[in-house]
């Protein structure tokens, strides 16, 4: 409506110099007509410079999130940095274990941190500030022009503890190093495999009475716990 203002008033202030004679009228419609057109402006300005007649609403969502890492067994939270300065990141996840990866707006009016938490799910909590016209007046005014304007947004990424978070540069720093561990030479898996005895001896003498069953059960668990710790060690490396 502001737009029918401005345009009427113009026309209506052109044919006031064009069409009538000098007189205390035409005076009197020229300052009219000039003060709505000139007033017009500075508020079609206004609205686009200082969201006259808006106000900021805040809407927060959040959704369970997956890990994009190629493996079950190292989940990952990927990030990947925006610029040159490292100050901006976005972060790449799944919104199902199925889907592709998707990201975090790349904006730099976005806001990402990375929060740890218990449990095994990890989540993406978002909230989003946007402009929104006060009043039925000011929308109808403006014309809905400007209605839900992006503001801001702030993302609050909850990571479980047994997660990493690492850049995508460093998450393929650690495939390769992955690859290679996987290839144990004979004297690593010697050790490897004394240690494992050594520790399965030393539970036996607590508890003689160990069944088969549990011994192949601590095998595997002190086996693991050695997978995780080599897997920890390559992780520090690669930051």
């Amino acid at each position: 409506m502001i737009l029918w203002i401005l345009g009427i008033s113009t026309v209506c202030l052109y044919l006031c110099f064009v069409l009538m004679s000098s007189s205390l009228m035409r005076s009197a419609l020229v300052l009219v007509t000039g003060f709505v057109m000139l007033g017009s402006l500075v508020v079609i300005i206004d609205n686009d410079n200082n969201h006259l007649g808006m106000r900021k609403v805040e809407t927060t969502t959040e959704r369970q999130v997956y890990t994009a890492s190629p493996s079950k067994q190292l989940p990952l939270m990927l990030y990947k940095n925006i610029g040159t300065s490292g100050k901006h990141k976005v972060y790449i996840y799944k919104s199902n274990p199925k889907a592709k990866a998707t990201h975090t707006k790349a904006d730099f009016a976005v806001n990402n941190q990375i929060k740890q938490v218990s449990g095994t799910t990890a989540s993406v909590q978002k909230q989003v500030t946007t402009w929104r016209y006060r009043n039925s007046f000011y929308k109808l005014l403006f014309s809905n022009k400007n209605q839900g304007k992006f503001e801001k947004e702030t993302n609050v990424i909850k990571v479980p503890k047994t997660w990493y978070v690492l850049s995508t540069t460093q998450a393929q720093k650690l495939a390769k190093r992955a690859k290679a561990l996987t290839k144990m030479s004979p004297a690593d898996k010697a050790k490897q495999k004394m240690v494992v005895e050594k520790q399965v001896m030393a539970a036996r003498k607590k508890n003689p009475k160990m069944s088969a069953q549990e011994q192949a059960s601590l095998v595997q668990k002190i086996t693991d716990q050695m997978k995780q710790q080599a897997v920890k060690k390559l992780i520090d490396e690669v930051k």
